[in-house]
């Protein structure tokens, strides 16, 4: 009988036995995990931060505000003005209206009625106000309130200045007729809806 053993791992026709191969692999080569498919993103909103919505549509209320009916001050002509005060660079924007004295029934002009408004706020803010525009036109009061809306994004409001027995109160006024809006916007929006009520839309 021969010495000769026979080793079952090496096939006859002298190749790598399968199963050899394998163990001499198993020994040197690293783990490797198998490829995992990637984890999806969750479809909900994961976000902390609320949701913010935008103020009403200025353009909207503009337009809502132009079909209302005119009350009766809103139907007469007068002056849309633009003023300054000296040491503040904000601008007011207001109307006026032919009125009657003081104390009497007797009605003066558009332009002493004009004049008279200018001395008031000159009493009120403490300097001569600097009248940059002044126009004429139809619903006055009307076109005040649609270029205020127009210019609403730089609108500003101020106490009133109180004078003696009126710093008594507890409700302060406010005016809110004022705008930091550029001089050169306001006066182009100010002619365009002068022209527009030129038109006679009511």
């Amino acid at each position: 009988m021969s010495n000769d053993k026979v080793v079952l791992n090496e096939p006859l026709d002298g190749s790598e036995s399968p199963t050899a191969g394998k163990a001499q692999r198993s020994k040197h080569a690293p783990f490797q995990k198998p490829d995992m498919p990637a984890a999806s993103a969750p479809s909900h909103k994961t976000s902390l931060e609320p949701e913010f919505y935008p103020f009403s549509d200025p353009l909207k209320t503009l337009k809502n505000y132009i079909k209302k009916p005119l009350p009766p001050t809103h139907t007469l002509d007068g002056y849309i003005y633009c003023f300054l005060l000296e040491g503040t660079n904000k601008s007011k924007i207001g109307f006026g209206l032919p009125r009657s004295r003081h104390n009497e029934q007797i009605p003066i002009s558009l332009e002493e009625s004009f004049a008279e408004r200018m001395d008031e706020h000159k009493d009120e803010w403490g300097s001569a106000p600097e009248v940059v525009l002044l126009l004429k036109v139809p619903y006055a009061g009307r076109i005040e309130k649609i270029i205020h809306y127009h210019l609403e994004k730089g609108r500003m409001k101020v106490p009133a200045r109180q004078k003696g027995s009126e710093k008594k109160k507890k409700k302060i006024p406010v005016h809110g007729e004022w705008f930091n809006n550029s001089l050169p916007e306001i006066t182009k929006v100010m002619k365009a809806w002068s022209h527009w009520s030129l038109m006679m839309p009511y």
